[in-house]
């Protein structure tokens, strides 16, 4: 779990792989918890699995716990939640999430979100938020997803090439970044792929006349 409290300023949290363990008692679990947190902090580019395990009541991938501000929730993969991918707890209704994939979560988002939040993507039939203002007409629901190896031993969250809801489905936030996971550079086909991987499809070589 990563865990910001006072003090904490310009916090980024980025180009994670967090796979929380697989047994526990704490009433709560976490990927990334934001809490109390005294600046904006920018959460990106991170994939989180597997809160949905163990024992504990309540799991999240992503919580933002008593800290008001424009916080920005950007291109990240969030799988196998118990309870919500993002929790917004006691939160401002200001926080913007964009380019967000949620997969296997009993709830992708639980709470408001800022004006502005849009291309967000899950298998479920909602997002689950309340966008401030509305307006988050490219989000996606209800799609098939697939990935590289899921799951158990590989943990592997690449983007497979049947995933037609998120490739070249996000928007462009390269005002903050401009790669995904890998540091491969964004976009690799028309437009950005929601969620932390950006699909590169590699072509076959071209056949090489030998006479």
């Amino acid at each position: 779990r990563l865990y910001s409290s006072d003090g904490s300023a310009d916090l980024r949290v980025h180009d994670n792989l967090i796979i929380t363990p697989t047994i526990g008692t704490d009433s709560n679990t976490y990927g990334i918890q934001a809490y109390y947190t005294a600046a904006p902090v920018t959460i990106m580019n991170n994939i989180i699995y597997g809160t949905k395990i163990g024992t504990s009541t309540n799991n999240y991938g992503i919580a933002i716990v008593e800290s008001n501000y424009a916080h920005k929730i950007y291109n990240n993969t969030i799988v196998n939640t118990k309870t919500n991918g993002l929790l917004m707890s006691g939160a401002s209704a200001s926080a913007i999430l964009k380019n967000n994939l949620f997969y296997d979560t009993v709830s992708p988002v639980s709470g408001t979100v800022g004006n502005g939040s849009d291309y967000n993507a899950t298998d479920n039939s909602t997002l689950g938020y309340t966008v401030t203002g509305g307006g988050n007409t490219h989000d996606v629901t209800s799609t098939a997803l697939t990935f590289i190896s899921p799951g158990s031993p590989n943990y592997d969250y690449h983007l497979g090439p049947v995933n037609t809801g998120v490739i070249d489905k996000g928007v462009t936030i390269s005002t903050y970044w401009s790669d995904d996971f890998d540091g491969q550079t964004r976009p690799s086909g028309s437009a950005w792929d929601i969620g932390a991987d950006e699909f590169v499809n590699t072509a076959p070589n071209a056949p090489v006349s030998l006479g």
